[in-house]
């Protein structure tokens, strides 16, 4: 199924591995700022997008992917797709490991993030599934722990902001391929309970 074309947006896809070798991927969508090329936004963007898959890449207790996952884990690649039907993709390095010394959740299991915007219905809010989780972060009821979910809200709050603050990005959106139109996230919402990253379901939104 060919891709939609979707005014000023493009797709972000973050492919990594877990313990194993085990594929997982993200997929979230951005709106580049009408007044700049493509290329000058997925220049910026990269730079968040690693910030955001590193351990604190915005300091203090905002954590990102890497502080959750085992250090078998790791993200490797960005590719960056303008949803305009004729600019090709561009592929970047991450080569962002893991931290994280404890045992892994098996290969499917993952932080689900989940993203809202002001408009209601399927179409309009997206998720993120983060893989390669480790055990250390599951409370007793086998949930991801109350404080790590603050720490990961912190982190997405803050890329958030750090990539709305450049000329070239007007923000973060949720793309629907069936009306072929973005929406803007206005919050972000980590889940307690592990997900589970199928080929029905998909790696992300």
């Amino acid at each position: 199924m060919p891709l939609p074309v979707i005014s000023d947006t493009i797709r972000c896809t973050v492919y990594g591995t877990s313990e194993g070798g085990a594929n997982w991927s993200n997929t979230f969508h951005v709106v580049k700022d009408v007044g700049h090329t493509y290329a000058a936004a997925i220049a910026d963007l990269h730079v968040e997008v690693a910030k955001l898959y590193s351990a604190a890449g915005y300091g203090g207790t905002k954590f990102g992917w890497s502080h959750f996952a085992t250090n078998g884990s790791s993200a490797n690649t960005a590719v960056y797709t303008p949803l305009d039907g004729s600019t090709p993709s561009t592929t970047l390095n991450l080569g962002i490991a893991g931290q994280s010394a404890n045992e892994p959740l098996p290969p499917q299991d993952a932080l689900v993030i989940t993203f809202v915007s002001d408009l209601r219905g399927r179409s309009y809010r997206g998720r993120n599934y983060w893989g390669g989780i480790a055990r250390d972060f599951i409370d007793s009821s086998g949930k991801f722990a109350a404080a790590d979910i603050a720490f990961v809200l912190s982190c997405w709050v803050a890329w958030a902001a750090a990539i709305s603050a450049y000329a070239t990005i007007d923000g973060h959106a949720v793309a629907s391929y069936l009306h072929a139109t973005e929406t803007a996230v206005t919050s972000y919402v980590p889940r307690a309970v592990f997900g589970h990253q199928t080929h029905r379901r998909g790696p992300g939104a």
